[in-house]
């Protein structure tokens, strides 16, 4: 039986805590529960709790600041598969796993996939993150694990008077969809703020990671986070969705989601709480903490999350009719202009990812 590894991150207290704590309960929760008791005693009895624990302003919470992992550990086992029951806090435990349904056999797919692409493409991967529904905290078992990366290639490849194919898209296999964006594209869009690479800075499923190159463009995301920008983005993505899902009387049901997430961004950005979060749950606590329509949506997540079949169905009343509201009322609501910051910020992350991916400038 091949040996595998779980990764798993916590956040670092936003007290600036103890990373080395925080891994210390992140073991002793897993070391109360099946199956996860051997492994999880045998990891603290071995003290293998690396940390590096990053400081952070106590306002900074996690919604707002979802990208730091500053505690990972690392347990190794020598079983083929351990089925994932869900410990209490999910959020902190999703990205050593994917989420429950991430069986071993898709993460070496995963894994592998991101190794062939280094070696043909000849190039680094930076950063490899689950995006869409997995990401998003809404996947039911047979969702689509949709891996999306950041790769810088060597030097000499940018030195060329032709502009270059600047994306990695690899044929969608079994329920595996991979693909990156060179980091050049990446920071002409972070210049943009574009949300969806904001979105996988954030992801809480991180299959790969070069944080030295990494932390930079973090940075960058919310100094050329452009809430105007972000706002129209999901407010045509919400629309969009309406239009195409949930006319009638009978819709896709499933895609209930996919109307509600932009538009609970819409209103956090309305609230002015900062860069969007990917999480449905972060955004859904924050702007709806209780009422009929939280109740409604909770349970279509509940059924959604067993597996249920979330395909044609009866109108919902409570979440349509919220959704109707909530897009009508918000089309009068406009953020006012920000201001971009001067793109040799941007420039000089280029430079800096360069010499540090290839520090022998081979």
């Amino acid at each position: 039986m091949k040996d595998y590894i779980l990764l798993m991150h916590n956040d670092a207290r936003t007290d600036g805590g103890d990373g080395r704590a925080t891994g210390r309960h992140t073991l002793q929760s897993f070391a109360k529960q099946e199956p996860f008791k051997a492994v999880a005693r045998s990891a603290m009895a071995s003290a293998c709790v690396r940390s590096t624990t990053r400081q952070r302003s106590p306002r900074t919470s996690r919604a707002t600041f979802g990208f730091e992992q500053s505690t990972w550990t690392t347990l190794v086992s020598s079983s083929p598969a351990i089925p994932y029951s869900r410990p209490t806090e999910p959020s902190k435990y999703e990205s050593c796993l994917g989420t429950e349904t991430t069986g071993v056999d898709i993460q070496e797919d995963i894994q592998r996939a991101l190794a062939d692409i280094e070696r043909d493409e000849q190039c680094a991967i930076m950063l490899a993150v689950e995006s869409g529904s997995r990401a998003w905290g809404f996947a039911s078992v047979d969702s689509d694990y949709d891996v999306r990366f950041i790769y810088v290639r060597r030097p000499e490849w940018y030195l060329s008077v032709d502009d270059k194919r600047d994306v990695i898209e690899k044929p969608i296999t079994g329920d595996l969809d991979v693909s990156g964006w060179d980091i050049r594209k990446a920071l002409r869009l972070m210049r943009k703020s574009n949300p969806p690479l904001l979105e996988w800075l954030q992801s809480p499923i991180v299959y790969r990671e070069r944080t030295e190159l990494m932390s930079e463009m973090r940075v960058l995301a919310h100094q050329f986070y452009a809430s105007r920008s972000a706002f129209h983005h999901y407010a045509s993505m919400a629309k969009g969705n309406m239009r195409e899902y949930l006319q009638g009387d009978e819709v896709w049901t499933k895609k209930y989601f996919y109307v509600l997430r932009p538009l609970l961004a819409m209103r956090w950005i309305e609230e002015g709480r900062g860069l969007v979060p990917i999480e449905f749950h972060v955004l859904l606590d924050a702007t709806h903490p209780t009422g009929p329509v939280r109740d409604a949506v909770d349970e279509l997540l509940r059924v959604k999350r067993a597996g249920g079949e979330l395909s044609r169905g009866p109108r919902n009343a409570v979440i349509s009719d919220f959704i109707a509201g909530e897009l009508e009322r918000l089309e009068l609501w406009t953020p006012e202009r920000d201001e971009a910051p001067a793109t040799d910020l941007l420039d000089q992350c280029f430079r800096n990812v360069l010499r540090r991916a290839w520090p022998n400038g081979d």
